[in-house]
This record gives structure tokens, sequence and C-alpha cells, in this order.
């Protein structure tokens, strides 16, 4: 229980992107600003963004313009992006590019919340699991199977979570 409540301290500052639920867009060449490994930032037109890891920094090519839909945070949540080289400007194409962004980043932000919940649900299991099995040594005969079938059930919280995270509209790859 305590390395979960370590783990949420941790993340709260990486998922305070995410609570918010704010899709933002940056437009324009990128410009790298990273001095080192440690240091993942970029500009992309006048839109400083801090990125998780050198990958990250990477799959960007200096000079290039993008745009790129993002969580804004201390860390940014990059929801997607694309390289806008070649493209005539097209105030048609950027409308219908700007809805579908957003409608699959609304979708991405439900799952890191379901996530967080998960998480919280999954430490409260971990605590509580081993001492409902010490409790229900004490229980009269005739309650234990059904205290040990609660636990079973408690246990296939794995499988009611892979579903709840894979619940919703189902797209196409």
């Amino acid at each position: 229980m305590v390395v979960v409540a370590i783990g949420c301290m941790a993340s709260r500052r990486h998922l305070s992107a995410a609570r918010s639920g704010h899709v933002a867009v940056a437009r324009g060449p990128i410009e790298i600003r990273s001095d080192t490994e440690q240091d993942c930032r970029v500009r992309i037109g006048g839109t400083a963004l801090r990125l998780p890891g050198v990958d990250a920094v990477l799959a960007f090519q200096p000079g290039a313009e993008y745009r790129v839909y993002y969580l804004a945070g201390p860390v940014a949540m990059i929801l997607s992006g694309e390289s806008l080289a070649g493209r005539g400007p097209s105030l048609e194409q950027d409308v219908g590019a700007d809805a579908l962004e957003r409608a699959t980043a609304s979708a991405q932000i439900t799952v890191v919340r379901r996530g967080y919940v998960i998480v919280v649900l999954l430490g409260l299991l971990a605590l509580g699991i081993p001492v409902a099995g010490v409790l229900a040594g004490d229980l009269p005969p005739r309650l234990r199977p059904l205290a040990w079938i609660g636990l079973l059930v408690a246990v296939g919280f794995a499988w009611l979570a892979i579903s709840w995270l894979t619940s919703g509209p189902r797209r196409r790859a």
C-alpha cells in the first residue's frame, strides 16, 4: 500500500494535465531546446513544451513545421502530432483535423482518468484482500465459503479493470 501511495504522489504532477481535460494546439516550426538528455524541451511556434523523454524529442525534425495536440501541464501529454511539411494551407482541412483530434483526445483523456481510478482501487485491494483472508478464518464455518468466494471475485478485479479501460467506442486500426 505504501508503494501505491508513493506512486500516486509521484505521478500527481504528471497526471495534472489529464485532469484538466483541455486540449491545446501548438503549430509552427519546431526548435529543440534541450541541452542534455534529462532536459527534453522543444518550442513549437511560440509554445514551449517539456517532453517526457529523449525518444519524444527525436520524433521531431528541427526546423520542420508541425501541429501538435497536447494536454498542458508540467510535462505536456502529447496526444498527437503531424508534420505540416508539403501541405498547402487549407482551412477546411484544418477544421476537420481539429475536430477529429479533439474527439480522439477526449477518448484518451477518459482512459487516463479510468486508469487513475484503477490504480487507487488496486492499492485498496492489495491491502484489503490479505486482511479479509485473515479475517475469513475467524468466521463461523458456514460463512467461510462465502468469504472465500468474495475474495476470489476481488482477485478477478484485474479482468474488470482491463475491460473497463478498453470499453467505449471501438476504433478500427
